[in-house]
């Protein structure tokens, strides 16, 4: 409740905005994950380890269905959530691969339904 006992109204729109705003990457990566599973696919998470040649790999490779997603996720605030050199060579390298969806997935495409949309088309619909 707002000042003075009045109710403040937010748009559908306006309240996922500010929910995106709030989850973390942590968040995102889980939420996304589960979602990817109980839909059947396969699911990577990769995280930057020492001694490996992961720099810029992307947080997320899904695969299947004879479809195969390199997603790098990032917090919704693009001052915060910025894609690193690293990351975007590799996500434009494999955005070069034909049928595969390479792309930076941030909390308001999972809050409005985007991703899961993008894992449920199949490449003949």
């Amino acid at each position: 409740m707002g000042e003075n006992g009045v109710v403040n109204v937010v748009s559908r729109d306006e309240g996922l905005r500010l929910q995106a705003e709030d989850m973390t990457e942590a968040e995102l990566l889980r939420n996304v994950i589960e979602l990817a599973e109980r839909l059947g696919y396969l699911v990577a998470h990769v995280r930057e380890a020492r001694g490996q040649m992961l720099t810029g790999l992307p947080d997320l490779i899904i695969c299947g269905y004879g479809r195969l997603f390199f997603w790098e996720c990032k917090v919704q605030s693009l001052a915060k959530g910025k894609v690193t050199l690293d990351q975007a060579v590799w996500l434009r390298a494999a955005s070069r691969v034909p049928g595969v969806d390479a792309r930076v997935v941030r909390p308001l495409d999972l809050l409005d339904g985007s991703v899961e949309r993008m894992l449920r088309v199949t490449p003949d619909a």
